[in-house]
């Protein structure tokens, strides 16, 4: 289980990955539970549910296997980048990648992740990825696992913008090459299940379409999520919609 707190405008919201804590607590506090996987009680007391949806790779394939479901493009990217000498590197220095990661989104103009986040979460809890080339970090990665039950979900992903059109193309490759070899760490880390991060179903949005077949291209499985909400962030979330897109 991964549970940590984040701001929810003025709140403070507590999310629990794939597991559900059921009690009282959900009729006053502002919970949510993402991503549940045992589910066979389809409701929680106090509790909303939510439905989202998901790509999922089958760990327990062998490598070669996971391979061939890739597109033929990652399949010919990911030979690129490992000819041209890209690096794989893992570590869990949450520090770099809140840096990383809001240098980024304040470029793209998208929301920053608070830098408390590496106090929220222990070392049990996450791994980060990397893609380096001729000394330079490309491509970052933030998962969130629970080794219990053997899944672990992407969660958090950043890349270095540039305008240079050779660099943009490097990073291209590189984000393939990173998302292959991750899949193949956790392999061999022992997860059974690699969670892509979720999927916009249904969207007309160009940008959302291009990230869904991207992570398509991998040859993970479309799957729901089953999430909840505790009854007061139920009613705060859909309120937030009128207000900010984030919560959409």
């Amino acid at each position: 289980m991964v549970s940590f707190k984040k701001k929810f405008y003025l709140f403070k919201l507590t999310d629990t990955w794939f597991r559900t804590l059921p009690g009282w607590k959900n009729l006053f506090q502002l919970n949510t539970y993402s991503f549940v996987q045992d589910h066979k009680n389809e409701s929680l007391r106090f509790c909303i549910r939510r439905d989202s949806y998901t790509l999922i790779s089958d760990l327990t394939s062998n490598i070669d296997e996971l391979e061939e479901k890739f597109s033929s493009s990652v399949k010919k990217e990911i030979k690129k980048a490992e000819a041209d000498g890209v690096e794989f590197i893992t570590n869990k220095d949450l520090d770099f990648f809140v840096d990383f990661y809001n240098e980024f989104a304040g470029k793209k103009s998208i929301y920053q992740i608070n830098k408390k986040m590496k106090d929220a979460l222990s070392t049990d809890q996450y791994q980060i990825t990397i893609s380096k080339y001729n000394g330079v970090i490309l491509n970052a990665k933030l998962y969130l696992y629970d080794q219990e039950i053997g899944i672990v979900r992407s969660f958090l992903s950043a890349n270095v913008r540039s305008e240079d059109a050779s660099t943009k193309k490097k990073v291209g490759i590189s984000g393939k090459f990173l998302m292959a070899k991750s899949m193949f760490y956790f392999k061999e880390q022992g997860f059974t299940r690699y969670d892509f991060g979720g999927i916009a179903e249904g969207t007309t949005d160009k940008g959302l379409l291009g990230i869904n077949e991207f992570k398509a291209s991998f040859g993970g499985l479309k799957q729901k999520d089953v999430n909840f909400d505790s009854l007061p962030y139920y009613f705060l979330r859909n309120l937030s919609k009128f207000l900010d897109r984030r919560y959409q």
